[in-house]
């Protein structure tokens, strides 16, 4: 009687183990954590189009969709010569190699995502990189304060 009564215990653990996951493997990433982090690889892959195509813009910009593409082409070339010209004064080949999340901060519309991020010459320093949730529902880079 013990014997059953104990493999019905280990299989009753066994199957609630299952039921939640058992607490393996790493811990799903939030929407907003997934929107920086791509954000960031851009960076790092100096794929500044890319970047810039994340960038929020409001109902005025989106109305004007040929204006937006064009300033947008204009912002990842300026993109491009800053990342350049900080690398340069840096004394490194790539301002990003490395990244991690660190922290975030999330409401209804608007997220703020703390990121680690290490250079070529493995400096880490957190930046913020601040989002807001577009038309579509989906997240963008907010540009300034």
């Amino acid at each position: 009687m013990k014997k059953i009564l104990t493999t019905v215990a280990v299989l009753v653990a066994v199957v609630l183990l299952a039921c939640c996951g058992g607490g393996l493997g790493a811990p799903a990433k939030s929407e907003t954590q997934k929107a920086a982090e791509k954000a960031v690889q851009c960076l790092k892959d100096k794929d500044y189009k890319g970047y810039v195509d994340m960038l929020y813009a409001n109902e005025r910009e989106l109305a004007s969709p040929d204006k937006l593409a064009q300033e947008r082409e204009q912002y990842a070339e300026l993109l491009k010569g800053k990342a350049e010209e900080s690398a340069k004064k840096k004394g490194v080949e790539d301002l990003v190699v490395d990244y991690s999340f660190v922290s975030e901060e999330v409401d209804s519309l608007s997220a703020v995502v703390r990121m680690a991020i290490t250079d070529g010459a493995n400096n880490v320093d957190t930046t913020d990189v601040k989002l807001r949730k577009d038309v579509n529902g989906d997240w963008k880079i907010v540009m300034g304060k």
